[in-house]
């Protein structure tokens, strides 16, 4: 900082408790900032979701009062008279000599935080395509101020019940939904370990290598595979492995079988994609416009929660493709032409 300028901190209003009142304190004390929105901050939500929806870009909503110990609003700067653990260093030291109380702080937190979710989903619907929750600052200038231990202990349990809540009735980030639906169980179990994880903004190619290069200064080249959900965040993050002679050396999958990742393929850099078969999304979609239209009854296989109703549903396998199986599937099936997939291969 220069010599002329200012800096700004929060000041330490915590009232000045003995030892004894810190360990007997009244739970919602460090809940008063927690509470309903109002119907006003709720339009106000509509509002703004609407104008960024407009633009036809990617909307990523901020969602307040789900960042759990955020240690820039634990001393309640926004609070005339904040009551209960509000100085930074009594905080810290608080979520390891009073676990039981940090514990119920978050509990609480997030108990409000789903009942202002399932209206906020009822203002805004699926305009939103990712909504932000944690702002907690888990690191220090050297180090994490708490163990990846203690974090799955104190903290996750409090996440997963507002994600999960997200993924369960929304339509917001469904393939990282599918994605831990098979992957978090096998973390559970100790058999992978996810060494980073960021979300792509924009699911850009120029994002995604962003991204993988912050992946590849935390651990280096100490990872086996990339799970990047479209071809395009897939091509930045090969991109960022290219230029550190690691292209070709791990696992990167993708989706929708763009001609360049198909070509990514085919030489090795890029493990596989999901095809989906527009012919038989089309064809299908087309006999039950006319079936419908006839009146005829259609039966659907299976349902979707949208967050209000069950939606029948019907859905169309999708195919993985790689090297392997490039001629039979994508090729064969005039999707992408063969002179184009196999232009940079041997």
């Amino acid at each position: 900082m220069g010599s002329d300028g200012f800096f700004f901190d929060c000041l330490v209003r915590q009232p000045d408790y003995d030892e004894d009142e810190l360990d007997e304190l009244d739970l919602e004390l460090n809940l008063e900032e927690f509470i309903a929105f109002s119907e006003e901050m709720l339009v106000h939500y509509a509002r703004e979701v609407d104008k960024a929806y407009a633009t036809g870009r990617s909307v990523t909503l901020s969602f307040a009062g789900s960042s759990l110990g955020d240690i820039a609003n634990v001393p309640a700067p926004f609070l005339k008279e904040p009551k209960g653990i509000r100085d930074i260093e009594e905080w810290y030291i608080s979520t390891s000599m009073r676990e039981d109380y940090v514990a119920e702080i978050f509990k609480g937190q997030v108990d409000v935080a789903l009942e202002n979710l399932k209206r906020l989903y009822v203002s805004v619907g699926d305009r939103v395509d990712t909504i932000f929750l944690c702002g907690t600052d888990f690191g220090t200038q050297n180090s994490t101020f708490c163990s990846a231990g203690k974090f799955a202990e104190l903290w996750k349990p409090e996440y997963r019940r507002m994600t999960g809540w997200i993924h369960e009735h929304t339509g917001w980030k469904v393939f990282k939904q599918g994605q831990d639906n098979i992957i978090l169980p096998l973390v559970e179990k100790g058999d992978i370990e996810v060494v980073h994880e960021d979300w792509v903004i924009d699911w850009s190619p120029s994002n995604a290598k962003k991204v993988m290069n912050a992946a590849l200064t935390k651990v280096g080249n100490n990872f086996d595979a990339v799970l990047a959900s479209n071809d395009g965040t897939a091509g930045g993050a090969i991109q960022a492995l290219k230029e550190n002679d690691l292209a070709g050396k791990v696992i990167v999958t993708g989706q929708d079988a763009d001609e360049v990742a198909c070509q990514r393929i085919v030489v090795g850099t890029q493990s596989m994609t999901i095809y989906k078969p527009i012919k038989n999304l089309a064809t299908k979609v087309a006999q039950l416009a006319v079936a419908l239209g006839k009146g005829e009854n259609v039966m659907a296989e299976s349902t979707a929660d949208n967050g209000t109703t069950d939606v029948p549903t019907i859905t169309l396998p999708v195919i993985v493709v790689d090297k392997d199986n490039m001629m039979d599937t994508v090729i064969a099936d005039g999707f992408q032409s063969k002179d184009a997939v196999y232009c940079n291969s041997n």
